[in-house]
């Protein structure tokens, strides 16, 4: 009878962790459809990369890779549009996600590795990495 109830038991405590894992999944699975449904059309073509992971605190982290088309500008003017991109993408077009969200974009130029713009949900100060150097900057709207 011992026997029983040990397996009984355990069956009860997997039961538990696969309805926990699911439950994770679909919050997860939430914020890719968001992401998905809010994306503008010309970030979605430029996008190369999104990965949405489970912050632990309630947030989640969004990780994307997006490749701007330099049009011949120069390093300097990309710098400043990456900032203004960042802030558009994660002020504007993703202002209202059903979880708080961090969020990490790195932006490629014409292909190639050029800065890193991140920001946590709980925090309006944007942390912007190029060339090895990082700043910060907050727009005021």
């Amino acid at each position: 009878m011992n026997h029983v109830k040990r397996i009984a038991a355990l069956a009860l405590a997997l039961a538990l962790v696969l309805s926990l894992a699911a439950c994770g999944g679909s919050k997860t699975r939430k914020v890719t459809d968001f992401l998905t449904e809010k994306m503008p059309g010309e970030y979605a073509e430029a996008t190369k990369a999104t990965t949405v992971t489970d912050a632990s605190d309630g947030s989640f982290n969004v990780e994307l890779t997006i490749d701007l088309p330099s049009g011949g500008a120069s390093d300097e003017d990309m710098f400043d549009t990456i900032a203004f991109e960042a802030s558009y993408l994660i002020d504007e077009v993703f202002a209202e996600p059903p979880y708080p969200l961090n969020f990490k974009i790195h932006f490629l130029k014409d292909g190639a590795d050029f800065g890193d713009i991140e920001r946590a949900h709980d925090n309006p100060v944007f942390y912007r990495t190029y060339q090895g150097t990082t700043d910060t900057f907050q727009f005021q709207m």
